[in-house]
C-alpha cells in the first residue's frame, strides 16, 4: 500500500485511493528498463562478455580513416581554405567522455573555425539514417547541419531516411550540438531487427558487415567534404547552363571529369569499387587499409 492510497482509506475518499493503485503502465515503466538490460546488456560470461564491436563501432572508426586515406592521396577534392580532422572519440559508452572532453578543450577554436562535423554511428544498413535529434531525442540538431547531409545524400544517389533520436540513442555528435556547432550523425542501422540480431552482443563481428552500406557512407561524405567549397554550386550551375550534362568538379570548381551526354555511361566516380573494403576467397569482411582506392563505372 502507497501513502496516497493509505491517505484515501484514511479520508474515505475512492478517488485518492484509486490514484495510489499502481496500475499497469507503471509497473510497465520500471519493468521495461530491466528487460533492455537482460537483453543487450547483461552477459554470462566473465567481465560481461566479448562483444567484438564491429558495427558498434569500428566500422564508423574504419570509414574515418578509409575516407582519410582517399583525400590525402586526393588533395584535389579538399575545398580551399579548409582543414579536416578524422576523430575516432573513445568513451562513448561512458557517457560520450572522449567528444565531450574534445570539445571543452577546443571550443573557443571550433567556434572560431565555424567548424561542421559529420558523426558516423553503427554503419550496417543500406539505407542512411540522418539524424534531426540526438541523446535520447532530447538535442536538436541544426539545421544547417542537416540540410547540407540530405543534399550529399541526393547527389551521391544513396538510401537516405531523416529521422529523430529515439530513446536509447546518443552520438558523439551531441557534445558539438550542445556547444552551439553545427553537427550531425548518420545512423545507418536497423531497428529493431540489428538490435536483436546483434547490438551489444558477441555476434556484433566482421561476418555482419556488408560492402553497400560502407560504400554508401563513404559517397555521402565525398560530396558532403566537395561541397563544402563551392563544387555543388558550380554543378547546379553548369546543370541549368548545359541541361543534361553530368560533370566532377575539383577544388576549384573546374572541371575534372570530361561531361557527358544522357546515355553515355556515367562519370567514375570514388568509392565505387572495394577500394576500402577487401572480401578475401574465405568469404570472411574485414577492413583493409592498405588497400589503394578504386574507381569504377556506375552501373
Amino acid at each position: 500500500m502507497s501513502a496516497i492510497q493509505l491517505t484515501g482509506v484514511i479520508t474515505g475518499t475512492a478517488g485518492v485511493a484509486r490514484a495510489g493503485t499502481m496500475g499497469w503502465p507503471v509497473l510497465a515503466f520500471l519493468i521495461a528498463p530491466s528487460v533492455v538490460y537482460a537483453m543487450f546488456f547483461n552477459m554470462r560470461d566473465q567481465d560481461g562478455g566479448t562483444v567484438p564491436g564491429a558495427v558498434d563501432n569500428l566500422a564508423a572508426s574504419a570509414m574515418a580513416v578509409a575516407m582519410c586515406r582517399f583525400l590525402v592521396r586526393n588533395p584535389s577534392y579538399i575545398p580551399e581554405d579548409t582543414e579536416i580532422r578524422f576523430v575516432s572519440f573513445g568513451s562513448e559508452e561512458a557517457g560520450l567522455r572522449g567528444s565531450r572532453r574534445y570539445v571543452e578543450c577546443h571550443l573557443a577554436e571550433l567556434r572560431r573555425l565555424d567548424t561542421r562535423m559529420l558523426n558516423y554511428e553503427m554503419v550496417a544498413h543500406p539505407e542512411i539514417g540522418i539524424l534531426t535529434s540526438d541523446e535520447n531525442g532530447t538535442v536538436k540538431n541544426a539545421p544547417e547541419a542537416i540540410e547540407s547531409a540530405v543534399a550529399a545524400a541526393r547527389r551521391a544517389g544513396v538510401p537516405y531516411k531523416v529521422k529523430s533520436a529515439h530513446l536509447g540513442i546518443g552520438t558523439d555528435a551531441t557534445p558539438f550540438t550542445r556547444a552551439g556547432l553545427k553537427a550531425v550523425s548518420l545512423l545507418p542501422f536497423k531497428v529493431p531487427q540489428q538490435n536483436v540480431a546483434f547490438y551489444h552482443q558477441k555476434w556484433d563481428n566482421p561476418d555482419v558487415l556488408a560492402i553497400e552500406p560502407l560504400l554508401n557512407v563513404l559517397k555521402l561524405t565525398f560530396e558532403w567534404v566537395c561541397a563544402a567549397g563551392g563544387c555543388d554550386g558550380h554543378r547546379s550551375a553548369q546543370r541549368e547552363s548545359e541541361g543534361s550534362q553530368s560533370r566532377v568538379c575539383d577544388k576549384r570548381g573546374k572541371q575534372a571529369i570530361p561531361s557527358m551526354q544522357e546515355g553515355d555511361p556515367r562519370p567514375t566516380v570514388p568509392f565505387q569499387g572495394p577500394g576500402f573494403i577487401h572480401l578475401p576467397d574465405d568469404g570472411q569482411r574485414r577492413i583493409c587499409y592498405d588497400k589503394a582506392i578504386t574507381t569504377r563505372r556506375l552501373k
